[in-house]
């Protein structure tokens, strides 16, 4: 799904992308779909990277004060790269009143909230 026109084949932005997809250096990136407004939504995950910076320049730090332990930064090294699976459960219960009810609710707190939404959003919000 094109987030911008393509570039044409030669272009340097082309050849930069290229290069790091051949390197394995893509930044990683998820494509959700989001249902709640009916769009693709793009995220990174900086988290990792920044994970992954950090375990890289303790390494660096450690070899220059202890050349010798570099069997125990590998492993460092490999622990701190390696993919995180995390399990997220989420929840959902049935809204006394159904969905008159959530419409009653979230008309209240917009109204309390001071939150501006353009009518024709709000209509197709509440108007499912």
């Amino acid at each position: 799904m094109p987030l911008r026109a393509p570039s044409p084949e030669d272009d340097g932005r082309v050849k930069a992308w290229r290069k790091h997809a051949r390197d394995g250096t893509l930044p990683p990136v998820l494509l959700i779909y989001f249902a709640l407004v009916e769009r693709w939504l793009v995220v990174e995950d900086l988290s990792t990277l920044y994970r992954q910076d950090g375990a890289m320049k303790a390494a660096e730090l450690r070899l220059r004060a202890k050349p010798g332990e570099v069997e125990a930064v590998n492993r460092s090294l490999l622990r701190d790269h390696e993919q995180v699976h995390r399990l997220a459960v989420t929840r959902a219960f049935p809204l006394r009143g159904g969905a008159a009810a959530w419409k009653a609710e979230v008309t209240a707190w917009r109204k309390g909230s001071g939150v501006t939404v353009q009518s024709d959003d709000w209509a197709f919000f509440v108007g499912g």
